[in-house]
């Protein structure tokens, strides 16, 4: 999209504004400035540039997500500077999302001690010996788990992560946080 009005960000953007909450209640303002910059269609452009956005979900960059991570505050307020000043010249953004239903095999819901009736608890590793000597047995899906724990580590040397139950389909922590 080009921008008749080269100015760098609207005067009604502040970069720290990402971690007071949703734009929403400024989506108009927001489309307001827009409008005034004299963007045009980005099928116009000569050059195409796209922006690619991976995974910018609010558990992973706001500190009361469940997976935060340390600086990407400082990272999101680095890239919306950046995209302001470079509005006029980004002809299309991407975003991939990092979405998950509360049972998938890297959670507690999909595993249980058969012993006590316990499900891990986040950031427990489960490994092959663990499932062959049913320290942790899959709910469902059997045969499908074990060979999924046994590919997991002969094909990645890695053992199955339980994770914290995060950016969950439908709900506000999944949402791409701009």
């Amino acid at each position: 999209m080009n921008m008749v009005n080269r100015s760098a960000a609207p005067a009604l953007f502040d970069a720290q504004d990402a971690f007071k909450g949703p734009y929403a209640p400024r989506i108009q303002a927001f489309t307001e400035a827009g409008q005034q910059a004299g963007f045009t269609e980005a099928r116009g452009d000569a050059e195409k540039i796209a922006v690619i956005l991976v995974d910018y979900q609010h558990d992973f960059v706001d500190p009361t997500g469940t997976l935060y991570v340390p600086g990407s505050q400082q990272d999101v307020a680095r890239f919306l500077t950046w995209f302001y000043a470079n509005a006029h010249k980004i002809s299309a953004i991407y975003a991939s999302l990092d979405t998950h239903l509360p049972f998938q095999i890297f959670y507690s819901s999909w595993w249980k001690n058969p012993q006590t009736g316990e499900h891990p608890q986040p950031y427990t590793t489960i490994t092959v010996d663990d499932v062959n000597n049913k320290k942790w047995v899959p709910i469902i899906e059997w045969d499908w788990s074990v060979y999924y724990v046994q590919q997991l580590q002969q094909k990645a040397r890695k053992d199955l992560m339980i994770w914290p139950y995060h950016t969950m389909e439908g709900t506000p922590v999944s949402y791409t946080h701009l």
